[in-house]
């Protein structure tokens, strides 16, 4: 199977509701609106994602291992180890690095936070039916945990993202109402 269907695949994979191609859309279209044509960050957003199992707490590590199989045999091993940064940067585990590639790269990432409030809800929703394996006080405490981190410093980094910054906070708050009810 050639890469490219090979990626596409796994985007369809029927468990996922919000991390699937209309992410990677979303996401291309973020990159086009900041720097059109950046072939390394075009990259890291196709393939960010690529692995992508709620029952799994390595995805990342996994789309990286996906990646560097995928394409190491014929991309230049410079970019590949770009891409993999930038992959990596999406890890909130990972402490946030100060390359302004990889704070776009989180930004583009994180830009559904910033949405109008029917999309982030519809956001909200796709991420629990995600989890939906999770029992509901357990999600909303996990998800309290996640939101709470995102509020502990600035959201966003680049100028391109700043003035979202209110907007998804806004829009967090509103989560983490609703999940404490």
């Amino acid at each position: 199977m050639a890469l490219g269907d090979a990626l596409i695949k796994r985007y369809e994979e029927p468990w996922r509701h919000y991390h699937h191609q209309g992410h990677i859309a979303a996401s291309l279209a973020e990159l086009d609106r900041c720097v059109p044509g950046d072939p390394l960050l075009e990259g890291a957003i196709w393939f960010h994602d690529v692995i992508y199992d709620p029952h799994r707490s390595d995805n990342e590590d996994a789309s990286v291992a996906w990646f560097r199989e995928g394409t190491g045999a014929w991309l230049d091993p410079a970019r590949l180890e770009q891409i993999v940064a930038l992959i990596e940067a999406t890890d909130f585990r990972r402490p946030r690095t100060e390359d302004p590639c990889a704070a776009l790269m989180v930004d583009i990432d994180l830009a559904i936070l910033s949405a109008d409030a029917a999309i982030y809800e519809a956001y909200t929703r796709a991420i629990r039916e995600e989890y939906r394996h999770v029992p509901d006080e357990a999600f909303r405490a996990g998800r309290k945990k996640v939101m709470e981190h995102f509020l502990s410093a600035p959201i966003y980094r680049t100028a391109a993202f700043l003035p979202r910054e209110e907007k998804a906070r806004a829009n967090i708050l509103g989560e983490l109402e609703r999940l404490g009810a």
